[in-house]
């Protein structure tokens, strides 16, 4: 029953770390948010703790076990999963942060797996204040968020604000649907090299009405 007790704690508390940062990247409209970060780091801790337990099964038997090899997969696998975060577009890269963010969440399960309680929560932490407390400083230091009003038509989709984002070289931070229209979407991009003038700009080549907010 105590091990069962040891693996729920483990679970609950990557969760709980990785979900603070995920919550953080929902707010701000990141397609990696809540869940994907938890799973992640729910993921890496189970994978380390089974790579831990297995060696401890195996100590002193003939067949030598690394307690590091699944944590090495771990690393690996998860590069993978971040790689696919990122998004190249006509010279542009969209999603590092997000896909940085995602490896630091599976550091942090993983910490917990091995048990290293105080590391996963001062690494949580330090994850936290460079995503959200230092916002604030990055703005002014490169730009504030602005936001853009688009009007779209009858024959516009998804597709075509993926596209709209890629021609103007911009990953918006939020996306919002007005219920009232279902036609009008909320946009907010930042920088301060002009990107909602180029959001604007590419708007208007394909017949979008664009309205500067704030």
């Amino acid at each position: 029953m105590s091990e069962l007790w040891s693996i729920a704690a483990k679970i609950g508390l990557s969760a709980l770390l990785a979900g603070a940062v995920g919550a953080e990247r929902e707010w701000i409209g990141k397609w990696a948010g809540l869940r994907t970060h938890m799973l992640i780091a729910v993921g890496s801790a189970l994978l380390t703790d089974l790579s831990v337990r297995i060696g401890e099964a195996f100590h002193g038997a003939s067949a030598a076990w690394d307690p590091g090899r699944i944590a090495a997969q771990i690393v690996t696998g998860v590069g993978f999963i971040c790689a696919g975060t990122i998004i190249q577009s006509r010279g542009a890269v969209h999603g590092l942060t997000t896909a940085a963010g995602l490896w630091v969440a599976s550091a942090i399960g993983m910490a917990v797996g091995a048990e290293f309680y105080a590391h996963a929560t001062v690494g949580a932490v330090a994850l936290l204040v460079i995503l959200a407390v230092l916002r604030p400083l990055e703005d002014a230091l490169f730009g504030r968020r602005h936001g853009v009003l688009l009007e779209l038509g009858e024959q516009d989709s998804i597709a075509t604000l993926r596209a709209l984002w890629d021609e103007a070289l911009v990953e918006p931070e939020l996306i919002e649907i007005l219920p009232e229209s279902g036609r009008q979407v909320r946009v907010r991009v930042t920088g301060a090299g002009g990107a909602r003038d180029r959001l604007v700009a590419a708007a208007a080549r394909r017949g979008i009405a664009a309205i500067k907010e704030g």
